[in-house]
């Protein structure tokens, strides 16, 4: 079968769970709509980063990939904003780079424009201090938004 095969026979379940009373079809789109928009449309994994900021975003995306994909000096560009990384043959994600101090203007307006799929709280190896109680916070306030 042909991903459009598959993509045809989930519009039609669709079609059907519509046709369910309104309290069951909530609950059921919201397991079965990931599964198009993951596997069948095939979009990216979109991961959000919280936590402290210069931690852990490059060594994140090299586990991923197998690969260094930021240079020196490159974790901290495009913060609060949708990015979308790759590696021919090992697939992308779309990382939004959420963590402090960036504005959380700029991540809420990337986070209405599209909901992450996981977030990860990234911080330094480090004694606990003052500024983990505020990146928690900040991280609190993302989650609570999106």
């Amino acid at each position: 079968m042909t991903p459009s095969t598959f993509l045809s026979l989930y519009d039609k379940l669709e079609k059907l769970v519509r046709r369910l009373p309104e309290g069951l079809q909530q609950p059921i789109l919201r397991e079965i709509t990931p599964i198009k928009t993951l596997f069948l449309q095939q979009r990216p994994p979109r991961i959000a980063l919280i936590g402290s900021g210069g931690a852990g975003k490059a060594e994140l995306l090299s586990a991923l990939f197998s690969t260094e994909l930021l240079k020196p000096g490159e974790e901290n560009l495009n913060e609060g904003t949708w990015v979308k990384f790759s590696r021919g043959g090992q697939g992308a994600l779309q990382l939004l780079d959420a963590r402090r101090p960036v504005s959380s203007q700029l991540v809420k307006a990337a986070l209405a424009e599209q909901a992450p799929d996981i977030f990860i709280f990234v911080r330094p190896a480090r004694e606990i201090d003052d500024a983990f109680a505020a990146d928690l916070e900040h991280a609190e306030q993302m989650l609570a938004f999106a």
